[in-house]
């Protein structure tokens, strides 16, 4: 394995433990529907701000859901901007 080869393969296993949005609901056991309850954020968004589409991603939005969550504001919307990178990316 060449060096490039083995840093490319470093970044893409680390990239994998990237939390994504999802991953701090599912840590809770908490259903979507559970989450947009708790949170006041509709059920149809909250399963756009997990799947990475960024107009559904306000502030405000990505506020109430980490709150709900118990959790950073800017630990959860690190893992949205990745999400939106993933879904762009794709």
């Amino acid at each position: 394995m060449t060096l490039d080869e083995h840093i490319r393969q470093i970044v893409r296993e680390e990239l994998k433990r990237r939390p994504m949005p999802a991953d701090f609901r599912r840590k809770k056991d908490w259903s979507a529907a559970e989450l947009a309850e708790r949170s006041g954020v509709a059920l149809p968004t909250i399963y756009s701000v997990e799947k990475g589409r960024g107009k559904f991603a306000r502030a405000e939005t990505v506020t109430k859901i980490a709150a709900a969550l118990g959790v950073e504001y800017g630990e959860y919307e690190a893992a949205v901007e990745y999400a939106i990178e993933q879904r762009r990316a794709s």
